[in-house]
């Protein structure tokens, strides 16, 4: 089963380069409690394709201390801003042993990601990750039976926004 956790970067100071913005002191905070929301539920990704941008590279910094396992991570240049057909289409290309990848990226491509695989799921969780998908929040995926390489819709189990 291919399970596929969503991760829109925290909240990010204005003021630099779109590429090179920290997060805010509220975001750092916000990443964090999404990690132990993560610990808290058991989630445990084998591989993080994460965004070479600043603040989505420190938000996955700020969430990985409270993981119990330390997954494989690519940043990948490729993942900024690239649109949600390509973060499909990488994660489409990940090896059959990864079995729960998380994707730290950014916003219309997460949302738009997660609108188009939450084929089922509560109703009402996928009708609030279709209204706003902030900074912060978290949509998980599971696709039973589902290979990687076929991956198109799935069930959404949960959406978490930060606290």
């Amino acid at each position: 089963m291919a399970t596929v956790y969503l991760l829109r970067h925290a909240k990010a100071a204005a003021g630099t380069p779109d590429r090179d913005r920290p997060l805010t002191p509220e975001g750092c905070h916000a990443a964090a409690e999404m990690g132990r929301e993560m610990a808290a539920r058991g989630l445990a990704p084998d591989l993080v394709l994460c965004s070479a941008a600043k603040r989505a590279v420190q938000t996955w910094e700020a969430l990985r201390p409270n993981l119990e396992t330390a997954p494989r991570v690519a940043v990948e240049d490729e993942l900024y801003s690239c649109g949600a057909p390509a973060l499909l289409d990488r994660l489409r290309r990940l090896e059959a042993e990864v079995e729960r990848a998380l994707v730290v990226a950014h916003n219309p491509d997460i949302q738009e990601l997660a609108v188009k695989l939450a084929g089922e799921g509560p109703a009402t969780e996928r009708s609030r990750l279709r209204r706003k998908f902030p900074a912060g929040a978290l949509a998980a995926f599971d696709a039973p039976g589902c290979a990687w390489r076929d991956l198109d819709r799935a069930r959404l189990v949960f959406f978490a926004l930060p606290k």
